[in-house]
């Protein structure tokens, strides 16, 4: 992975952590599987591969199982970077929850769990 000095993840956009974070979780995908679960086209997913691939963030490489197929995975310093990335993240945010208190937070969940709730529907988007 290239060095910034300052945390490589700061540099990407939601979109690419989102596919970084979902590769993570699976292990190794196709690009056509990616796609179907980024609900993206494979060309679009493939140039995103490409540019995370070039800047070190993931590996491509032929399959073990199937030599023919091509997959997608997050290489070990990217992993150790992300757990990194993920610890601060979730240090600020029990800093954050302590700052408000418990009552803040408590209503904070319960809007979030609407919110939630409201988006697993399909008909707040058609409106």
């Amino acid at each position: 992975m290239q060095s910034d000095g300052n945390g490589h993840f700061g540099e990407l956009s939601a979109p690419q952590m989102n596919m970084i974070m979902m590769i993570r979780v699976r292990g190794e995908v196709s690009v056509t599987q990616l796609a179907s679960l980024l609900n993206v086209s494979p060309p679009s997913v493939t140039a995103m591969v490409d540019r995370l691939v070039e800047r070190g963030f993931l590996n491509r490489a032929h399959s073990r199982k199937d030599r023919r197929k091509v997959v997608i995975s997050v290489p070990p310093e990217a992993i150790e970077e992300i757990s990194r990335v993920e610890e601060k993240i979730l240090q600020a945010f029990v800093e954050l929850v302590e700052a408000v208190g418990p009552e803040t937070t408590r209503m904070w969940q319960e809007v979030l769990q609407r919110v939630n709730k409201v988006m697993e529907t399909d008909t707040w988007q058609s409106e």
